[in-house]
């Protein structure tokens, strides 16, 4: 690949089988437009470059290329193996939701500016994602939040606009994890409480969703949010 790609992993443990762990991995590739589309036929199926095609907006064609690219990296990483990128498809369900064409793994897919964020895991232990980048556009304020959810603006070694970002994005990522996309109002996705593990990772629980967990994840220039089951302990972030 002619773009710089890192790829991470996340150790877990479910409560129903504490002994047994198990991971995710991240791949999270940085590349412009240009340079996905002179190395799209090394990563794209043959029906993946007639999607490609099809789309004319830049855009568009970036998030395409982003999307398939990392999905295909983490695949990948994730199985241990040099599977040739171009010989598997990654595509979306009736509600938007990508998925490997005749492979066992669980996708989400991400994507803000020159960056693509993709999760790979087991087939039956649901997940999402989001990434955000940082940068003046993301026009956030306060009042985008509900009072109660106002008072962690200030609580961390964050700035506020860092926090805002990070409660936007696992937002983000809370709405593919139910599957619902920003059709629910806002106060369907309050956030109850936020608790910081680490100079760069906060703790999130939903007033309405028990049953979910989520982590705002901060780097240099950019917001990584997960999303997983209540039932899924994370316990070595790599």
């Amino acid at each position: 690949m002619q773009f710089s790609y890192s790829t991470y992993k996340i150790d877990y443990t479910i409560e129903e089988y504490p002994e047994k762990r198990y991971f995710f991995t991240l791949a999270l590739i940085n590349a412009s437009l240009s340079k996905l589309e002179k190395n799209a036929v090394s990563f794209l199926h043959p029906d993946e470059r007639k999607e490609l095609n099809s789309y004319t907006y830049n855009m568009r064609r970036h998030s395409f290329l982003l999307g398939r690219c990392a999905a295909k990296i983490a695949f990948n990483s994730y199985n241990a193996c040099q599977t040739l990128e171009s010989s598997f498809q990654v595509r979306n369900t009736l509600m938007g939701s990508p998925y490997f064409l005749n492979k066992q793994n669980h996708l989400s897919l991400s994507h803000s500016g020159d960056y693509g964020l993709a999760m790979v895991g087991e087939r039956d232990h649901s997940f999402a994602v989001d990434i955000e980048i940082k940068n003046s556009s993301n026009h956030l304020s306060k009042e985008a939040f509900e009072p109660d959810e106002q008072k962690w603006l200030q609580c961390f070694d964050w700035s506020q606009d860092e926090v805002m970002l990070g409660l936007w994005s696992i937002k983000e990522a809370l709405v593919k994890l139910i599957q619902t996309g920003l059709t629910v109002s806002m106060v369907t996705l309050e956030v109850k409480e936020v608790t910081q593990e680490n100079k760069n990772r906060l703790k999130v629980k939903f007033k309405h969703f028990h049953s979910i967990t989520g982590w705002i994840i901060k780097k240099e220039n950019y917001i990584l949010s997960i999303c997983l089951p209540s039932k899924i302990n994370p316990c070595c972030w790599n």
